[in-house]
């Protein structure tokens, strides 16, 4: 439920705040003995998504520690 309402809270921060920038960027790959990833550019809505996801498990961690101290 995080993860869908920080992505709307994201387009509608990048859509009405004019100082508040989301950007594509290009992730320039991995490459290690046994995984190769290529490089790819991530557009705006991956952006997003990948932030919105890094939020609802940063909150769903802390969270959780909170809850077993």
């Amino acid at each position: 439920m995080t993860l869908i309402l920080s992505i709307g809270i994201f387009f509608l921060l990048k859509a009405f705040m004019p100082g508040f920038f989301i950007q594509s960027f290009t992730f320039e790959g991995i490459d290690t003995r046994s995984l190769v990833i290529h490089n790819f550019e991530v557009t705006v809505v991956y952006t997003i998504i990948i932030a919105s996801m890094a939020y609802s498990f940063i909150t769903a961690l802390l969270n959780t520690l909170e809850k077993n101290s």
